[in-house]
């Protein structure tokens, strides 16, 4: 889908996975205000602190990529899903149909379905 596993299991629902991205890129907070504790307790200088805030900076950018690429995965599935039952109600309506036997206009409402066009070239 997108979604980058690196320490989530291999079987792992997409949602799931989005759920753990969200929850790892919490935690990237609570890393940065340690790493800020550490620098105003004075254990790390200024050099260790710009580059400790870039790797957190570059580690949150990719989790909110990942969540975004998974989030529209599981977007377009919801789709699909709602397009395939929109799909087995028309197949079940037109099964009764059928099985009452097609009158003229249930032809012709079968046809405006199905044919999107005509063209006639003379």
């Amino acid at each position: 889908m997108g979604c980058v596993r690196e320490r989530g299991p291999a079987d792992e629902s997409p949602g799931r996975a989005c759920a753990r991205l969200e929850g790892e890129l919490a935690n990237k907070e609570i890393e940065r205000d340690r790493v800020l504790a550490l620098f105003r307790k004075g254990r790390i200088g200024e050099a260790d602190l710009d580059r400790q805030m870039d790797e957190i900076e570059v580690e949150e950018t990719r989790l909110r990529t990942n969540i975004e690429e998974l989030s529209a995965g599981l977007r377009g599935v919801a789709d699909l899903a709602a397009q395939m039952q929109s799909t087995q109600a028309l197949l079940e309506t037109l099964r009764s149909r059928i099985d009452q036997g097609l009158s003229w206009e249930t032809k012709r409402q079968l046809i405006e379905a199905l044919v999107g066009g005509i063209r006639i070239d003379t």
